[in-house]
């Protein structure tokens, strides 16, 4: 299919250019209701996708389209050609499209293990070693052993590939509560064989479904407030993007070279490849070759990244690619679990603005760590603050984590942020 695809590219006249992304997947799966396993496949799955490019004056269009199975040439034919006459409506500024055309081929450190149905087997026996509790159970788990190589290749003879495993679950647990059943969701994805990671997330995800039968509405609360997991992500992948080429022709960053960000010792950088990030990758989806970028140096801007288009706009020296990896590292960490402290499980849907750096959002589940000890769960708050002045004055976790995207420390304390 990638061959017809080509050829139709190359025969079409109005085309000035093209990246074609291809991706095959193996994938053995196998679905749970209540532990019991009700099915079992393995399953082949190809997507195919195409940026067309059309200079019209002195400005280039772009337009994309999907492949399927039933799709055949007149099908593809056609696409093409509407893709063309979208593209002719689009005036972006011109830029060059990758034209390193050395061909590579990377294997991202990840499952060593081959048989993905075994690999899917430990998976979910991991996952189902935390279903010990007689209030809680697992009510269905759904378990992917994926091993998927992905190819970029345009119209100037860049060709690239990678490849990695990766385990997925989708677990719905169920806590019955006093007065009605709490029912949550989790999904992950894992670059490594760590099943007893597996079953740490499983025994979270129960935890989190019982202090949610037992939460209350909190009355006054003033604490520090600590983050983990999405909103943590949330927040340094939000920093991230404020410094990216992008938002930096559009005019919508925050920062600009040589600002301070924090008045401590921060560095964050950007990277295509992380050990056992989920979400890496060698390469964008232009084929430019990620590479490791340091923008934050001890709490001060030190440069822009981003891929090839935005780069040429600004005439930037340095393409970083368009990574999908964030890390952070902290010198002087503070102590952010220092009691008192509320620590925010869970959002109905944590917000960010980058512009204005609004952060927060309603909390399902929240945790207040009293001075003795006692753990109290609230529910239905929300919380808020500014993130770019809240960052000032952070502190974070000695305790560490890897995740899909993101690299750094497992918690992170704000101080001033508003609860109501």
């Amino acid at each position: 299919m990638i061959d017809t695809l080509v050829n139709l590219l190359k025969e079409e006249s109005a085309v000035d250019a093209y990246e074609i992304v291809a991706s095959h997947t193996s994938s053995a799966q196998l679905f749970y209701v209540l532990n019991k396993l009700e099915t079992n496949r393995y399953a082949n799955n190809d997507d195919l996708s195409a940026m067309i490019y059309v200079k019209h004056g002195d400005k280039l269009g772009t337009s994309s389209i999907v492949i399927n199975k039933a799709d055949d040439t007149a099908s593809i034919k056609a696409k093409i050609k509407d893709a063309v006459n979208t593209a002719k409506q689009v005036d972006n500024e011109v830029f060059e499209l990758e034209k390193d055309i050395d061909g590579t081929f990377q294997m991202i450190e990840s499952i060593k293990e081959k048989d993905l149905s075994l690999i899917a087997q430990k998976a979910a026996q991991a996952i189902m070693k935390a279903d010990v509790h007689k209030e809680g159970w697992l009510n269905s788990i759904e378990v992917f052993a994926n091993k998927r190589k992905t190819r970029v290749l345009n119209s100037y003879g860049v060709d690239r590939s990678f490849e990695k495993t990766t385990i997925e679950a989708e677990v719905i647990p169920t806590w019955k509560g006093e007065k009605e059943e709490i029912e949550l969701y989790l999904h992950f994805e894992i670059m490594s064989e760590d099943y007893e990671k597996i079953t740490q997330k499983v025994e979270a995800i129960l935890r989190e479904a019982y202090y949610r039968s037992k939460a209350t509405k909190p009355q006054n609360i003033k604490a520090d407030v600590v983050l983990s997991g999405e909103m943590r992500d949330l927040i340094f992948s939000t920093l991230a993007s404020d410094l990216s080429f992008g938002s930096k022709y559009m005019h919508l960053n925050h920062y600009e070279l040589s600002d301070e960000v924090v008045p401590y010792d921060l560095d964050l950088s950007v990277k295509g490849v992380i050990k056992n990030a989920s979400h890496s990758a060698p390469f964008d989806s232009h084929g430019t070759i990620i590479k490791d970028t340091k923008i934050i140096s001890k709490g001060k801007v030190l440069q822009n990244w981003g891929d090839l288009r935005y780069g040429q706009y600004l005439k930037a020296d340095h393409i970083s690619g368009g990574a999908n990896l964030v890390e952070v590292s902290v010198n002087d960490k503070g102590d952010a679990l220092k009691l008192p402290y509320l620590e925010i499980v869970n959002f109905s849907s944590p917000q960010l603005e980058e512009n204005s750096g609004y952060c927060g959002g309603e909390v399902r589940l929240g945790l207040l760590h009293k001075e003795d000890g006692d753990i109290e769960p609230l529910t239905s708050f929300s919380i808020s603050c500014n993130i770019y002045e809240a960052l000032k004055s952070a502190e974070y976790s000695l305790e560490e984590e890897t995740d899909e995207s993101y690299s750094g420390p497992k918690y992170l304390r704000l101080k001033g942020v508003k609860i109501a």
